[in-house]
C-alpha cells in the first residue's frame, strides 16, 4: 500500500482508505474515501464556506466527499444506511451547534457514531461516543483506533497512515498491538 493509503480488514475483508489532506484559512480538514466498506467517513466544516475548487477537486479524484455534514446527510444518508459513522473536525456548523442535523430520521439509519475535533462537545450528549475536542491529530487517531476495536464494527486497522503538515506518520504493527493491548487491559 502506499504512503496515502489506510488499510482495514473488516468483517467483508480488506478495505482501502486513501487519505487526503486540504487545508482552509483556520481548519485542518481530512477527507477519507471508503473504497468498499460500511464504515463512512465524513467530515464537519466550521463555517458554511463551499470549499468549490478544494471538493471538486478530490470529487473527480477520489469520488463522494462532502464539504459539511449537511451536505453529507442530504445527499447520502438519507439514502443508504450506514453502520457507523465517523466524523473528524468539530460540531459547528454555520455558527450554529449541528445537534439539528442528528434528529431521528438520521440516527436510525447510523450505527456508531464517533466524532473527534474542536467543538464535539457541541454534539457530544448525542452521539453514542464523543471525543475531548483536542487537536492532539496523534493521540486522537490512536482514540478512534482503540474506539473502533472496543466497539462491535468488526473491523482490523492493518496499517494506518496519518499526515501532518509537515510529516507523515505510520502507526507500525507493534504500536497497533500496544493499542489492542490497552483495550483488552
Amino acid at each position: 500500500m502506499g504512503p496515502n493509503v489506510v488499510g482495514v480488514r473488516c468483517n467483508s475483508g480488506v478495505v482501502l482508505f486513501r487519505l487526503k489532506k486540504c487545508e482552509t484559512d483556520t481548519r485542518r480538514i481530512f477527507n477519507w474515501y471508503p473504497h468498499r466498506s460500511r464504515l463512512y467517513v465524513t467530515t464537519f466544516v466550521g463555517s458554511a464556506l463551499v470549499y468549490s475548487q478544494i471538493f471538486n477537486n478530490v470529487w473527480k479524484e477520489f469520488g463522494p466527499l462532502f464539504a459539511t455534514i449537511s451536505d453529507c446527510f442530504e445527499k447520502f444518508f438519507r439514502k443508504e444506511n450506514c453502520d457507523n459513522l465517523l466524523i473528524l473536525g468539530g460540531g459547528i456548523e454555520n455558527g450554529q451547534p449541528v445537534l439539528h442535523l442528528f434528529d431521528m430520521n438520521f440516527k436510525k439509519n447510523i450505527g456508531n457514531i464517533f466524532t473527534i475535533g474542536e467543538d464535539a462537545s457541541h454534539v457530544g450528549n448525542l452521539l453514542k461516543n464523543h471525543f475531548d475536542p483536542q487537536w492532539d491529530l496523534d493521540r486522537l487517531t490512536k482514540e478512534v483506533l482503540k474506539k473502533l476495536m472496543q466497539s462491535n464494527v468488526g473491523c482490523e486497522f492493518l496499517e494506518i497512515v496519518q499526515v501532518d503538515f509537515n510529516s507523515v506518520k505510520v502507526f507500525n504493527t507493534v504500536e497497533i498491538q500496544e493499542m489492542k493491548n490497552e483495550c483488552q487491559a
